[in-house]
């Protein structure tokens, strides 16, 4: 049971009985005996009897919690979301200003009308309800089907659901949360980030393509690299889905069993790792903002690291249960399903940040150039890039401030 106003306003209400009861019970004595009691005993009774309704209804009161909407008004469907479970089966995402739409369904067994029922939907920054708050009856023996919508603001993991639900007497005296609460009370949506147009970021992109061609990785490139004399100038490896098939030498290709491409100053530029940061911002009115920024920077270097002939190789945890996970772009579609794979991107809490910052040491060790992306960089970020890096050039970048540390 929860209480609806202050202490000081039930002791208005309290006194306020007190003399509606001595001015009935005056009335009864002196005027009409039978009238007066009658009044007294309801003016004492009601606010019992309605708290014990109001207790009865939030016990047997069911809400029902389903997905529902279809994606041709731009309604679609989230995930189920459990903390036991796995983080997420990656399904429908949502883009920035899309609306969701959830199904509440209510049920009243009893014969009489319900009390007031009361539903506060979970208000996250980054998927926002239109209504915030539900409230309704419901007839005896009846059911009523609401529509939950919700609009998407910032990219990356997102909850939407029922926060609380309570019934609440007729006097607006107490309130009980309802008992029968949907098994599943939330799901779980994964919000887009925008490829911006980072023409503009021309330092960090040409300082990471520089250092690329300066520290290209030499163990990778013997063991992908399959060397033939006679062509003077080129070298070349086997085709990878992906590589430009003007590039595939068919007399070699048929010579040897298997397609061999050419390897030119394009294609031998090296690789860019993208290290994402999951640690949060300092300041939590910064949370959302700062993610927003994060994973569009993130998104956005990959695009224009793409067009300049280089491999981005993003390095990112979508949640604990996961890990670290790695995704070789080279082409739009493999930015594609990083950008999928970010929606779904949420930070750390600080309290398990301290062991799950820094990824092995291995994903690292062999990059050509590494960026690291971060919310709240420091100079423990900073020494660790500077002993995992090792040979490679690495730059952090803190994406509140717009700016290379």
């Amino acid at each position: 049971m929860e209480s609806t106003r202050t202490p000081k306003e039930y002791l208005h209400i309290f006194f306020e009985l007190l003399i509606s009861s001595f001015f009935i019970a005056i009335y009864a004595l002196f005027c009409n005996a039978r009238a007066g009691w009658f009044f007294l005993a309801v003016l004492i009774l009601s606010p019992l009897i309605s708290i014990s309704s109001c207790a009865l209804f939030a016990s047997i009161i069911s809400l029902e919690l389903s997905e529902g909407g279809s994606p041709g008004d731009k309604r679609v469907m989230g995930q189920p979301y459990r903390k036991a479970a796995s983080h997420r089966d990656r399904g429908v995402t949502l883009r920035k200003n899309d609306h969701a739409s959830l199904g509440l369904t209510a049920s009243n067994p009893f014969i009489l009308p319900s009390v007031k029922l009361i539903v506060n939907l979970k208000n996250s920054p980054a998927i926002v309800p239109l209504k915030s708050r539900l409230e309704f009856s419901l007839w005896g023996r009846s059911a009523a089907a609401i529509g939950i919508d919700f609009k998407a603001e910032f990219p990356g993991a997102a909850q939407a659901g029922i926060d609380s639900a309570y019934a609440e007497d007729f006097f607006n005296i107490v309130r009980f949360p309802l008992r029968k609460m949907p098994e599943t009370v939330s799901f779980l949506y994964g919000i887009l980030p925008e490829i911006p147009d980072l023409s503009a970021d021309t330092d960090i992109i040409e300082e990471a393509a520089a250092a690329s061609r300066e520290n290209q990785d030499q163990e990778s490139e013997s063991a992908n690299r399959i060397s033939r004399s006679g062509i003077p100038g080129f070298e070349y490896r086997k085709y990878m889905p992906g590589d430009p098939l003007k590039r595939i030498n068919s007399k070699l290709s048929a010579r040897i069993g298997e397609l061999l491409v050419r390897l030119d100053q394009e294609m031998t530029s090296g690789k860019i790792t993208i290290w994402i940061d999951n640690s949060p911002p300092e300041k939590y009115e910064n949370y959302y903002p700062a993610r927003e920024a994060l994973l569009e920077k993130a998104v956005g270097i990959g695009h224009a690291l793409i067009y300049k002939g280089l491999r981005a190789d993003y390095i990112y945890m979508r949640s604990e249960i996961e890990g670290w996970l790695e995704a070789n772009v080279s082409r739009d579609t493999d930015l594609i399903e990083v950008q999928n794979d970010l929606a779904y991107f949420d930070f750390l809490p600080k309290e398990r940040l301290a062991a799950k910052r820094l990824p092995e040491a291995a994903l690292l060790q062999s990059a050509g150039g590494l960026i690291c992306l971060s919310c709240s960089p420091d100079q423990k970020l900073a020494l660790a890039i500077e002993s995992i890096a090792q040979n490679a050039k690495a730059a952090i970048f803190d994406v509140t401030q717009e700016s290379l540390l």
